[in-house]
């Protein structure tokens, strides 16, 4: 059966479990006076508290425009998600189904945080959410989930005090409230993988993904592009360039000479680290406010004697040059904006 059917399945399955529940939005009530949770909404008068939404929208969306996230209805579609997972909770507990602390260690080791999606968009959202983020985000069966930076890059084994930081950051919950809130993401996706198991599958079905999964193709032509030699298969060594520069002196101060005006005399290489403003965080001026603070909190580990690069690896939510330690390139002089280059 295709996975289209089994998705109306989970969809019908979720739908009739919610057939038992009231549902009630209270975005702006059931405030604890003691700093305890707000509700994000209720189900049959059990909280979902706003920090779930909050660790949920955070997981799903790393160093996404707040203007594409706005036209995806990303927020809506978290709720969603929540509400799914709440009543698949619901009826494991029914069950008796459960996730033991090992399997919740397991995941978590591996460097996996899982947040829901509704099973009508699930699929779809994600492999959306993974090209949007350079592979940030996990698709079906380890997630939908975050790739989580909690390993040394030296002994690429698990760091617990890179999880610390990272949970406390990104989640913006202590260690055992995200420990729970990821036994409650695996517990529904151990609900949703009970429906689909249920399914048959038709021969017709069987056959057609087998010849998918074994079909061959026979090449006419081959096209070999210029740039995979220069990159991969030449040899440009220091050693070989001076060799070749040497037997080619005319033809090279040939194309200096012809080319050396559009040269400036000075380049800089620079590396940033780049801090988001929290898109999930209504008030502004509070999210500017955490933002600056985490911004001192790096400046203050790379005066203590941190490499930046290090620092941009683990920190920078910049995808694009997170890996490269925050490198950003070489830059002629004048050619950057006054912050980057008053030092």
């Amino acid at each position: 059966m295709s996975k289209a059917i089994k998705q109306i399945l989970v969809i019908g399955a979720v739908i009739a479990i919610s057939m038992v529940f009231v549902i009630q939005f209270r975005p702006g009530t059931n405030v604890d006076v003691s700093g305890g949770p707000r509700c994000a909404f209720e189900i049959s008068g059990d909280c979902v508290p706003h920090t779930d939404f909050v660790a949920a929208y955070r997981l799903a969306a790393p160093n996404v425009e707040p203007e594409v996230l706005k036209q995806w209805r990303l927020r809506e579609i978290v709720v969603e998600g929540l509400i799914e997972r709440w009543l698949l909770v619901e009826d494991a507990k029914r069950l008796g189904l459960t996730v033991s602390d090992d399997d919740v260690t397991h995941y978590l080791i591996k460097g996996l945080a899982r947040f829901s999606l509704p099973a009508s968009q699930e699929e779809d959202f994600t492999y959306r959410l993974a090209r949007a983020t350079g592979g940030q985000i996990a698709p079906p069966p380890q997630g939908p989930a975050r790739r989580m930076r909690v390993t040394d890059p030296k002994t690429d084994e698990f760091d617990y005090d890179r999880y610390k930081r990272w949970v406390g950051r990104m989640s913006n919950k202590t260690l055992k409230d995200f420990r729970e809130f990821q036994r409650a993401e695996l517990l529904a996706a151990r609900m949703r993988g009970l429906v689909r198991t249920r399914v048959r599958v038709s021969e017709k079905e069987a056959f057609a993904v087998f010849a998918r999964n074994n079909e061959k193709a026979v090449v006419d032509h081959l096209k070999l592009e210029r740039a995979f030699y220069r990159d991969h298969v030449i040899d440009r060594s220091d050693d070989v360039v001076s060799q070749w520069r040497g037997e080619h002196e005319k033809e090279v101060d040939e194309a200096w000479n012809s080319r050396k005006e559009s040269y400036l005399p000075e380049c800089r290489k620079a590396r940033h680290i780049l801090i988001r403003i929290d898109g999930a965080n209504a008030n502004e001026e509070e999210a500017k406010k955490k933002a600056r603070d985490r911004i001192g909190e790096l400046r203050a580990r790379i005066a203590g004697g941190e490499s930046f690069a290090a620092v941009a690896r683990e920190a920078s939510e910049d995808q694009n040059t997170a890996s490269k330690g925050g490198e950003l390139g070489c830059f002629a002089a004048g050619k950057l904006a006054k912050p980057n280059t008053a030092r």
